[in-house]
């Protein structure tokens, strides 16, 4: 923690993008304590914590360049670069929006005659296992389950 909030690298980092915490961090917490404070204070603000642990392993990965002999990369840079990763990553896990559907364009499931049944099959196939199978359901006219069966079948094989 003391890299991340107390020395002057890790402050001139948050300070450079006016960065700040919501609860005062004491320096003998430790990490898991501080996330879990901070994932706390900040429930309410989506994407906070993810970007404040994001600019954290920033600061990290340019110590330890500093360290192996590499040049030390300027706050903003480390900022910038942090943010960039968190972006892309939120972009790319964007759950896509599924187009609402009106209500007139719906088939309504509905019920067989009295006295009679009614069933629905389904397949699937399993390219990677290699498996494939079949369910069948059959349905009385109040659309109670009255039989259902699921197989496993062999596999069909490219010709």
């Amino acid at each position: 923690m003391h890299m991340l909030c107390f020395c002057s690298h890790g402050r001139g980092v948050y300070s450079a993008r006016k960065l700040s915490l919501p609860c005062n961090v004491h320096e003998s917490w430790s990490f898991v304590d501080t996330l879990s404070r901070l994932r706390t204070s900040w429930e309410d603000q989506p994407g906070l914590l993810e970007r404040w642990v994001t600019i954290g392993w920033g600061i990290w990965k340019s110590r330890n360049e500093v360290r192996h002999g590499g040049k030390r990369r300027p706050s903003i840079v480390i900022v910038r670069s942090s943010l960039k990763l968190v972006e892309d990553f939120l972009s790319t896990n964007e759950k896509p929006r599924k187009p609402k559907i009106e209500n007139q364009n719906r088939v309504a499931w509905r019920p067989p005659p009295s006295g009679s049944f009614k069933v629905n099959v389904d397949d699937a196939l399993f390219s990677k296992s290699m498996q494939s199978g079949v369910g069948v359901m059959a349905c009385d006219e109040e659309g109670h389950v009255i039989a259902a069966m699921s197989r496993k079948l062999i596999y069909p094989s490219k010709r």
